[in-house]
């Protein structure tokens, strides 16, 4: 996975988007739009490229003035009784945590809609969140993502938008604002954003002193390693001087499990190009003074006294 220029970057706001992003109400959508298309005799290609679009709008494109006012408040009323099936996105939860006060979510959703799915999915939803209603215009236009950056003091140039739709992705760039794309509901070759990922569960978010940032999610190996590493109790010896196991993240690993040096080199073997990418993130967060070259996670301290 690369996060590209993403990974090195720092932002005062990460502006999440709801469905498919956060919540997967995919099949929710599908079923609500599916009854009121067939409700109102709308064909099915017209709803083919509205994805991230607010209700209006997609009423207006729809539907003749006269009957709008009905539409809309029929599919107002599916949109909020659909919630069968609706879970959080892998790494959801993680994220609003990691982010907790820079987060905010801005969604086409309606308010009570947004609210309901959040709820569903077992989310806590941010102190700020921007639903449809709340801008003039909807997506592509940017209203949304700066009215999130306003209301979270952010300048919008250090603003971090996470979408799964085309037109989230473009209302991202006319913002002015990073975009981290999720392949939830549309190909990776639609998704023009600064990097895309399959879904949360793929980045770590970590808040500090420079702002947000994120980097890949331990991958395969280095999680196997941070496993084994928690299992290792062997005492160090004089001629193996002990290693500290810093861990990518606490919620990975305790800070002060002891590794011996041949310990350490059976465990480094395996490890794959994340290592480079943690080993930044332990320097550029001063969690640990510059390793070694080919010590990733790791500080050498003195050896134990007899």
């Amino acid at each position: 996975m690369n996060l590209g220029s993403l990974a090195t970057q720092r932002f005062d706001a990460v502006i999440l988007d709801l469905d498919n992003t956060l919540v997967d109400s995919q099949q929710a959508l599908l079923t609500a739009f599916g009854t009121w298309a067939r409700e109102y005799a709308i064909p099915a290609d017209q709803l083919i490229g509205r994805t991230g679009w607010r209700t209006r709008d997609i009423v207006d494109a729809t539907i003749d003035e006269p009957r709008r006012a009905a539409a809309t408040a029929r599919i107002d009323e599916l949109e909020l009784t659909t919630t069968d099936g609706i879970t959080a996105v892998p790494g959801a939860a993680d994220a609003l945590t990691a982010l907790h006060e820079v987060a905010a979510v801005a969604t086409s959703s309606r308010r009570p809609v947004a609210l309901a799915r959040l709820t569903e999915a077992g989310l806590e939803p941010p102190r700020v969140l921007v639903s449809g209603e709340d801008v003039e215009r909807g997506k592509p236009e940017p209203d949304a993502f700066l009215l999130a950056a306003r209301r979270l003091d952010a300048d919008p140039a250090r603003c971090l938008v996470v979408e799964d739709a085309p037109a989230g992705v473009e209302a991202a760039r006319r913002a002015g604002m990073s975009a981290l794309a999720l392949t939830t509901s549309t190909p990776a070759a639609e998704l023009p954003a600064d990097a895309v990922v399959a879904d949360l569960s793929q980045v770590t978010f970590r808040v500090g002193p420079a702002g947000a940032g994120l980097l890949p999610a331990p991958g395969r190996a280095v999680a196997r390693f941070l496993r084994k590493a928690g299992r290792i109790s062997q005492m160090p010896t004089r001629k193996a001087p002990r290693l500290t196991v810093l861990g990518f993240a606490a919620d990975h690993l305790p800070v002060g499990i002891r590794l011996t040096e041949p310990e350490v080199n059976a465990l480094l073997r395996p490890l794959d190009d994340d290592v480079a990418l943690l080993r930044r993130h332990l320097v550029d967060e001063g969690l640990v003074g510059r390793p070694q070259p080919g010590v990733c996670l790791l500080y050498t301290s003195p050896s134990p006294r007899d």
